[in-house]
């Protein structure tokens, strides 16, 4: 009981001095400093905010029981995707702030037309609240674990705080907020390597010998491809790469999350895998619950006011109201889905395959070919992207459908998308 009190004080005191936080920046006047902190993050903000924000709870509980089960094959569902995408993310940053542009929104406009824009906006926000409904997933198992609450109720409190918080001041406080919450993600993994490790038997550490190694299986490897494609252009990494001062401060602070990350998911995995399961099966002193706890809360609010913000960006681009009435709208969307699908692994590869296939194609020729005008292709590719993965989505949702699961699908939706951009780009081009 005192456990449980105690923890409940730490989650009370940790969304009050976020807000306290988020009050310490200044009100920003119009959407280029809301969303996009006046184009002015240094190197040390941008990997702050890509590290804090891409370490979700979703991804910890998933990695380390993936690691349990199936080994070294772990790294194909978070470690290499994060640097693939991370990397290609530098390579990407030149171009498209070459363009001027600043949102993922508009950078398909121009190629596209204002149809395609909009369109952009609908499926990036599909897939924000697929990715904070994986966030709601952990959230709610965490609450029943530690909180001895139900864990639809910590749910809706953790996200109704959230989207209020984020709506206050932009990215500007949510980068300091980050670095905040970064600190503690990195006091409590080594906190709980410590403990875990220093006391593991022989046995366990023989164990690991016993697991897969890391050739990859077709599954593993369409779930790479489906992950690094969609947190490549994901309307998250755009927003900040495009918020960085200069190509040069993007590139430090890209690179130094990538390390940074590698890192911090390879102790997750080893974890996972010495431990026999998930974080939270994991046998621990009052000290290690109260890190392990600390850990999960941490990586669940950075990931989830990182995407609430970003999704209200592209809700702008649709509704007329203000930033705090969209977030709580983003919120509480993603609380029905993760409701209803209440697989952490499902939800976050829904998520990443709507992007991989309805945006991944028609964004890249943008910026490759940045002076092709082709808007009946990019609406088109776009508009069978979005309906291949509703077809895997109605088959998670229903239990039934004619289409392949993912990670299965890709396999022939990304072929068959690049046939249709290429057939449909060249007779679009030759009837004009």
């Amino acid at each position: 009981m005192y456990e449980t009190l105690l923890l409940r004080a730490i989650a009370v005191g940790f969304l009050l001095l976020l807000l306290v936080l988020s009050l310490r920046e200044k009100p920003q006047k119009d959407s280029k400093g809301f969303f996009f902190a006046n184009l002015k993050l240094s190197g040390r903000q941008v990997f702050f905010t890509f590290s804090a924000s891409w370490i979700g709870a979703a991804a910890l509980l998933m990695l380390s029981e993936r690691a349990a089960k199936q080994g070294w094959q772990a790294l194909y569902v978070m470690p290499l995707p994060t640097l693939a995408a991370l990397l290609l993310l530098v390579l990407i940053r030149r171009p498209f702030a070459a363009t001027g542009l600043l949102s993922l929104e508009d950078l398909l406009e121009r190629s596209y037309g204002k149809g395609a824009a909009r369109f952009a906006s609908v499926v990036s926000l599909w897939y924000l609240v697929l990715a904070l409904s994986s966030q709601g997933v952990a959230l709610a198992k965490v609450g029943e674990s530690f909180l001895k609450v139900p864990g639809p109720l910590f749910l809706l409190v953790v996200a109704t705080v959230v989207s209020l918080y984020t709506a206050l001041r932009g990215l500007g406080s949510l980068v300091k907020v980050n670095r905040f919450q970064l600190f503690f993600l990195v006091l409590s993994i080594l906190g709980l390597a410590g403990i875990t490790l220093g006391g593991a038997s022989r046995e366990s550490w023989r164990a690991l010998a016993s697991l897969p190694g890391p050739s990859p299986t077709v599954e593993t490897l369409l779930i790479f491809l489906s992950l690094a494609l969609a947190w490549t252009v994901s309307p998250i990494s755009l927003q900040r790469v495009r918020a960085a001062e200069n190509n040069r401060e993007a590139y430090g602070g890209l690179l130094g999350a990538a390390l940074f990350l590698a890192l911090f998911f390879a102790v997750v995995m080893v974890l996972g895998m010495v431990s026999g399961g998930s974080l939270l099966a994991l046998t621990l002193p009052l000290s290690g619950r109260l890190l392990l706890f600390v850990l999960f809360l941490s990586a669940l609010i950075s990931t989830m006011d990182t995407m609430v913000n970003t999704a209200s960006l592209s809700l702008s681009h649709l509704s007329p109201f203000s930033p705090g009435v969209n977030s709580f709208l983003v919120a509480w969307s993603s609380v029905l889905v993760a409701l209803r699908v209440p697989s952490i692994l499902t939800t976050l590869g829904l998520a990443s395959e709507v992007m991989a296939e309805a945006l991944f194609l028609p964004a890249l020729a943008a910026l490759l070919f940045p002076r092709l005008r082709l808007p009946r292709t990019g609406k088109l590719v776009m508009a069978a992207g979005l309906f291949l993965s509703l077809l895997s989505f109605s088959r998670h949702l229903l239990g039934f459908g004619l289409f392949p699961p993912w990670p299965y699908s890709l396999a022939f939706s990304l072929p068959f998308l690049l046939l249709l951009f290429v057939l449909s780009s060249l007779q679009e081009l030759k009837g004009s």
